[in-house]
């Protein structure tokens, strides 16, 4: 009787027809994928959100891995702890300070992600190496867009605020030495914070009561921000990324429709009762207009600001959240120390190493 077992000629026939099924479901599939993203994205900014999330959560676990060399270990690290706006989950923060636990001038830092994304937990390493120059500082975490629109973080941001002045004495904190600092979307968030602090008018636009007095807030600290939305119309090959956050910021499609667009224009809204400022971002990072643009008007309004940009040709160009690239640019060392060297200036009663070690 013949033998039944296959030759491998028809054997090799079914592997490549095999791989041409696989091939051709692979194909329909991303295909399928994609019409349903449109689709989806036709009617909620929460497809491309998602995305979004995933890309800076990927971000920035690597960033903080990289900062890992430049983190002092001697420093108390008190994690998710508590504050109340809307009593979620999501409402927590964690204190980097001193082993000690004496008070210190206090940075309350605001993550970055598009509005949509990041957390707390990627600012760890960042926080240890200005910790342990001889500063506390907070990394707080608020609810992403889409779930959260207009102006809940800036909400949040006051409600951590509240809560840090009133556990004060057992966190390392001076109450009266506060500092308000963001990178990317946190920048605005804690930006348009400073505004309600330093302006009745702009408390009574978010219909917010500050849960500090502006005497309190000794300064600000942007890096790479976004204060003007209306200006981001004409973003180029990033509009369909500035069309996406900002819908699920502002909770509206047509964003550049909304009544957020101008309540949160960090550029209209500041007064010349806004804080002493640091402010800065790379010359390659396609925002930079914004900080110029506001770090000028800061200025005309008489406002102290120490502002800190690069050449248009300065090479290399410096991206998006350069400041955080601390072994990659020594530009982001060089902005560092001089962050820390406002702080010292801002709070001369303390003691403030203004120069960076690589442990």
């Amino acid at each position: 009787m013949p033998s039944r077992t296959p030759g491998p000629g028809l054997h090799l026939r079914r592997v490549a027809r095999r791989t041409a099924i696989t091939a051709w479901m692979l194909a329909a599939a991303f295909i399928a994928l994609a019409v349903i993203g449109r689709v989806a994205f036709a009617v909620s900014p929460w497809p491309y959100a998602l995305l979004i999330r995933h890309a800076f959560d990927t971000s920035g676990t690597s960033a903080n891995e990289q900062l890992a060399a430049w983190a002092a270990q001697d420093v108390r690290a008190i994690t998710d702890l508590s504050y109340t706006y809307r009593d979620r989950a999501d409402e927590q923060l964690d204190v980097y300070t001193g082993e000690d636990g004496a008070a210190r001038p206090t940075i309350v830092w605001v993550h970055g992600g598009g509005w949509v994304g990041g957390d707390k937990s990627a600012g760890e390493n960042h926080a240890r190496t200005l910790a342990g120059a001889g500063v506390t500082v907070v990394e707080i975490n608020y609810t992403l867009s889409p779930e959260a629109t207009y102006p809940t973080a800036v909400h949040q941001l006051d409600a951590a605020v509240g809560y840090l002045v009133a556990h004060a004495a057992e966190l390392g904190i001076d109450p009266d030495q506060l500092y308000v600092a963001g990178d990317s979307a946190g920048s605005q968030i804690a930006a348009d914070w400073v505004t309600a602090v330093t302006s009745s008018t702009s408390a009574a636009r978010l219909v917010l009561t500050p849960s500090i007095s502006a005497s309190q807030l000794r300064g600000a600290i942007l890096f790479c921000g976004a204060y003007d939305a209306e200006r981001l119309g004409d973003a180029g090959d990033f509009q369909q990324f500035v069309d996406a956050v900002l819908w699920a910021y502002t909770g509206e499609r047509d964003w550049r429709s909304s009544t957020a667009l101008a309540d949160s224009s960090v550029i209209d809204n500041a007064t010349a009762d806004f804080v002493p400022t640091f402010i800065s971002a790379g010359n390659g990072d396609p925002l930079l207009e914004q900080s110029q643009l506001l770090a000028e008007r800061l200025e005309e309004l008489g406002v102290e600001v120490d502002a800190l940009f690069y050449d248009d040709d300065h090479e290399p160009a410096l991206p998006h959240e350069y400041q955080m690239l601390l072994d990659e640019y020594p530009e982001a060392v060089d902005a560092t120390e001089r962050m820390l060297a406002f702080i010292a200036a801002m709070s001369p009663g303390y003691t403030i190493d203004t120069t960076l070690t690589r442990r």
